[in-house]
């Protein structure tokens, strides 16, 4: 590993991470950028009068405030490892993560609702934010918070700050996700959320609910967040098992399922859960190493653009109805409002998702202790890592490459 090629890459990414897709004024990681001239790269940010409205959707979808929070548990952990593995980039690495820190505090927070993990706040005033959040913003939220807490890094402080805002999360959650909820975590009006549901989900999905508890116990030791973590644990752990393995599976979903995974395989001390976790973390690992590959192969032959800019999401080239939103005879406005998805051009996205691939797989196969890659994977995943443009790119997919380039590395030198 670590060929001059993929040095220089890395360098560059590091900076477009560093000084054009993160905002000092909010200390968050946008999802993309919107003009290669600094002072306009937000300009496509919602205004907070449309955030205020809803506009285009309760969830930010499509405005390039979606992700900030999936964004800071990969730039956290990627931070950790920069601070550990190039010891002459330490103390940048770890100013940089405590940044992001300050700004996953505000994200839970801002909104008066403590606990509550919002996407994202506008950059444009610093406190707007979307109503409807979603599990995966709690999972990476919960993951990169985690990590620090264990990271030889963190002060007795931090750990306090962390240990509060976890137990928050844990609070939070308990209060919301109820049968008369709907097992949802609710968006900030109290109403169900999309993308928020707790039980009665996929396999990728089922054992986010016991990872919050089990995060907020190991901070806290309130052994209420224990007791939490072993009623829900059992269950999720045999429908995350029956996960077909031979269907086509999304990248977001691996990575996030080999996360939540993780830190239990970390906390957990039950042995024959663990069996059972590290099961589970062997199949995602082998599934993202085998869904790898075709993200590679299109990688290595991309002829598209690796500079387009984003657009406003009034500028889209299409809107949409979320189509979970919809309830056949029944109003097109989801718990009161409506869910309309403005779509990004394709030029943007494919970059966007390709770079997101093969970062989200790479995280998934280099968490796993116990998987070994099949030969020459680090190799690949250099070559591919090293392609794109990053000098002139524009999305938070290089969020997703850095994570998984810091994790192989650590991995490869028994440092993770």
């Amino acid at each position: 590993m670590n060929s001059p090629a993929i040095e220089t890459a890395m360098n560059q990414a590091w900076e477009l991470l560093r000084t054009r897709l993160f905002c000092e004024k909010t200390n968050l990681v946008y999802d993309s950028l919107s003009s290669h001239a600094p002072a306009h790269r937000f300009d496509h940010i919602p205004y907070p009068e449309e955030v205020a409205r809803h506009a285009p959707n309760p969830a930010g979808w499509g405005t390039g405030m979606e992700d900030s929070m999936l964004n800071a548990g990969s730039v956290l952990e990627a931070c950790i490892l920069r601070a550990r593995l190039e010891p002459e980039h330490r103390t940048e690495a770890l100013d940089f993560a405590r940044r992001i820190i300050s700004g996953m505090e505000a994200c839970a927070t801002v909104h008066g609702t403590p606990g509550f993990v919002a996407r994202s706040i506008c950059p444009r005033d610093g406190k707007s934010c979307y109503i409807n959040s979603s599990r995966d913003q709690f999972t990476l939220f919960v993951y990169g918070l985690w990590r620090f807490f264990h990271s030889e890094f963190a002060t007795a402080e931090e750990r306090g700050r962390i240990a509060r805002l976890l137990a928050e999360v844990a609070t939070y959650t308990e209060r919301a996700v109820r049968p008369e909820n709907g097992n949802n975590l609710l968006r900030l009006d109290g109403r169900p959320a999309l993308v928020s549901q707790m039980l009665e989900i996929e396999a990728h999905e089922a054992f986010r609910l016991p990872m919050f508890y089990l995060a907020a116990w190991d901070v806290t030791r309130e052994p209420h967040w224990r007791e939490l973590y072993c009623r829900y644990a059992p269950h999720a752990l045999e429908e995350t098992l029956a996960m077909d393995r031979r269907k086509s599976w999304w990248n977001l979903q691996l990575v996030q399922m080999q996360l939540s995974l993780a830190l239990a395989e970390a906390v957990d001390d039950d042995p024959a859960r663990l069996r059972q976790i590290r099961e589970a973390m062997r199949i995602t690992a082998a599934l993202s190493e085998r869904h790898f590959r075709p993200e590679e192969e299109k990688l290595l032959n991309f002829r598209g653009s690796w500079s387009a800019t984003a657009l406003p999401w009034h500028e889209a080239w299409k809107m949409t109805l979320r189509e979970d939103s919809l309830t056949p005879g029944k109003p097109a406005l989801y718990f009161g409002l409506l869910y309309l998805k403005p779509w990004e051009r394709q030029e943007f996205m494919d970059a966007f998702e390709l770079m997101r691939a093969i970062g989200n797989l790479a995280v998934g196969v280099a968490l796993c202790r116990e998987h070994r890659p099949e030969p020459g994977f680090f190799e690949r995943f250099e070559r591919a890592a090293a392609i794109p443009d990053y000098a002139h790119h524009t999305s938070g997919g290089v969020c997703n490459v850095l994570h998984g380039w810091y994790l192989l590395r650590a991995a490869a030198a028994g440092k993770s």
